[in-house]
């Protein structure tokens, strides 16, 4: 007896449970069925059309927003209550173009040739360019990492006076700049500085002659940048005043600019196999093969590119004997 009447509550319970899905299907299919019996001839009297009332509405809704919970409740079962979140957003499908590397990409696409003949180029991050030869004198404007302009003199070691678009003209710190050069062109831009040096200290006093003792007629402040007439293990003799004068070659040092050395021209051979061809990867292979035994070694065309970027920030060189393989239709 009592099993019975727990058959009956589990029976009862299950229709229970599922008498709204059934009621709403008995609608609907009411409402097809109405539908479904409208005279195909339009000269014949029209049956009032079906309609539903906005209880069946509410009613229609509420068993949308149960089953909807049902089988989110079924989800969360099936999950064991995991979550899948994304990092997704309303503006993540949206393209982003990114133009960080505009300046590099057109600086390695122009070569030392577009670069000028005197142009040099910001190698710090930023660099102040001030209205006189000092860090506490007005700043005129702010460069940034990669801008060119043109040097108009070293007025001593630490400064250089540069010229700017508009015929502006300031001073920035020499220790951030660099001159654009080719490999070729190196030597001929080193030896445009042969003989100057500059005093690596505070101070250095010229005298009249050769000796420590000698008159001393003058002195050069610090960072001041000299072409020595002549010299020999202790002195240097300099154009000075009007004259000349004699200073001790302990004190001072060459003074040559930083330079920026770019390859306007690689020999790296790029060998191109379309696998398609008949016999192309046998080809292939007994290429690789040659070209090892040749003292060759692969890169990557993205390794290339890193080569050319790298040039913008320092003296780099494609190293020799490389060669890049290109693979198609794979």
């Amino acid at each position: 007896m009592t099993s019975r009447r727990s058959y009956r509550r589990r029976r009862n319970s299950a229709l229970t449970s599922t008498r709204p899905l059934v009621a709403f299907l008995l609608i609907a299919s009411f409402g097809i069925l109405f539908v479904g019996c409208t005279p195909a001839s339009s000269d014949q009297t029209q049956p009032e059309e079906f309609t539903f009332t906005a209880d069946d509405v509410a009613r229609f809704k509420e068993l949308t927003e149960k089953v909807d919970n049902d089988m989110a409740g079924i989800a969360q079962q099936l999950t064991g209550g995991m979550r899948l979140e994304t990092n997704e957003t309303e503006d993540a499908a949206m393209p982003v173009l990114d133009l960080s590397m505009v300046q590099t990409y057109s600086s390695i696409r122009g070569g030392v040739a577009a670069a000028g003949d005197n142009v040099y180029v910001v190698t710090n991050d930023f660099l102040n360019v001030r209205d006189g030869p000092a860090v506490t004198a007005g700043s005129v404007e702010r460069l940034e990492h990669g801008d060119g302009f043109e040097v108009v003199d070293f007025v001593d070691a630490a400064w250089a006076k540069v010229k700017l678009p508009g015929e502006r003209e300031g001073y920035v710190a020499q220790r951030y700049i660099a001159k654009v050069t080719s490999e070729e062109k190196l030597p001929a831009e080193r030896e445009k500085f042969k003989g100057k040096y500059f005093v690596d200290f505070g101070f250095l006093n010229v005298r009249k002659t050769p000796d420590s003792a000698a008159e001393k007629i003058g002195e050069l402040p610090g960072q001041a940048i000299v072409t020595l007439l002549s010299n020999d293990e202790v002195w240097a003799r300099i154009p000075f005043q009007g004259g000349e004068g004699y200073v001790a070659m302990q004190y001072l040092s060459p003074f040559l600019p930083n330079f920026l050395v770019r390859q306007d021209k690689f020999e790296l051979p790029i060998l191109h196999y379309r696998l398609v061809q008949d016999g192309m990867l046998d080809a292939l292979a007994r290429h690789i093969d040659a070209v090892r035994q040749a003292g060759y070694t692969f890169m990557t065309l993205s390794e290339f590119r890193d080569v050319l970027v790298e040039q913008q920030e320092r003296d780099v060189r494609l190293p020799p004997k490389k060669v890049i393989l290109a693979i198609s239709d794979v």
